[in-house]
């Protein structure tokens, strides 16, 4: 099985869609086809996939918070796919991603010292793949969404170590690492 971690494109937009469905389901909060098409189109937004055999099966969504805070807004596997390493390797090519200053001698507007996401405290699958991935729970924000929803402060401090490198499991995920670099 081939797995590819690449940059999304307007192409994307349907398979982005019906990924967000299936999570929206069991989270809330769907996103619409346009919705993903204005953010593919986005230069102040990183915005990343997972293909296999040329379907959208996951993504990342983040952008800078401020100079070397990364945020990741959105993250989501299709649950088909969970369970695989598929999320966990998308998060550690971001990571490596975000630690690295120069991108053929250009400066990656994307370099960190820090990477955080907000989790809902519900979601305990999300906040267990964090915690594998070496990431550090920073605390709870109470009440933080219209219905109220507690959400886990999950972040990975770059500069004080390196992201995982994750060794592929048989019949599990080929990351093409190169391609996120391409843009």
């Amino acid at each position: 099985e081939m797995y590819r971690i690449r940059w999304a494109e307007s192409k994307d937009a349907p398979g982005l869609y019906d990924v967000s469905l299936t999570v929206a389901k069991e989270l809330g909060g769907i996103i619409t086809t346009k919705a993903f098409e204005n953010t593919i189109k986005s230069k102040k937004l990183c915005f990343v996939v997972v293909d296999f055999t040329d379907q959208v099966i996951g993504f990342m969504i983040g952008g800078m918070i401020t100079k070397g805070v990364f945020q990741t807004r959105d993250f989501a596997v299709s649950p088909k796919y969970r369970r695989k390493g598929v999320g966990s390797k998308l998060l550690a090519s971001l990571l490596y991603y975000l630690q690295v200053p120069l991108i053929n001698n250009i400066s990656n507007p994307y370099f960190s010292h820090k990477w955080f996401a907000l989790v809902p405290e519900r979601n305990k699958d999300a906040i267990r793949v964090y915690e594998a991935m070496g990431c550090v729970s920073e605390g709870i924000l109470k009440k933080h969404t219209r219905n109220k929803q507690n959400m886990i402060i999950m972040a990975f401090y770059l500069d004080e170590r390196k992201p995982p490198m994750l060794v592929s499991r048989a019949n599990s995920t080929v990351i093409d690492n190169s391609s996120i670099f391409e843009r």
